[in-house]
């Protein structure tokens, strides 16, 4: 008779633990206050995960870059001006990074070939290629294939 009711109050307690194991949870204490903070949200978990795995400085200049580019993209989009795109104070922040930004330019335009392939030129003070004929494709896999060296 005791076990009845043990297992009867156990197993919705049981359910609510499994059930909670199953959620991505990123738990830590904060080092200066001590407090114990959990996280389950799954986009700020997979954001603590990322930094926790990557260099902070890198993860911080991917944000800044991510934060310049989105803000540069969202703009120029129907620019057809070079000095208007190239004038754009997101894409002047994003050739401030320098090199910090080189790798996130890199994935950029390998997977979308874009104008940002520009920016390059100016870190490195000079053109991939001296061809006036050169598309933005062609422009970005030149680059790509030159700093994968």
């Amino acid at each position: 008779m005791q076990l009845t009711k043990v297992s009867r109050i156990m197993k919705p307690i049981t359910l609510s633990l499994g059930m909670a194991a199953t959620l991505p949870v990123y738990s830590a204490v904060d080092n200066y206050s001590g407090i114990y903070s959990t996280i389950t949200d799954k986009v700020m978990f997979d954001s603590m995960k990322q930094a926790d795995s990557e260099n902070l400085m890198t993860y911080i200049s991917k944000l800044r870059f991510r934060s310049f580019y989105e803000r540069w993209e969202k703009d120029s989009r129907f620019l057809s001006s070079v000095n208007d795109i190239v004038d754009h104070d997101a894409f002047k922040a994003i050739v401030a990074m320098g090199e910090d930004a080189v790798p996130f330019i890199l994935e950029e335009i390998s997977s979308n070939p874009s104008t940002l392939v520009w920016a390059l030129n100016y870190i490195y003070h000079r053109k991939v290629s001296n061809n006036p004929n050169t598309t933005i494709p062609e422009a970005c896999k030149l680059w790509a294939r030159e700093l994968s060296r």
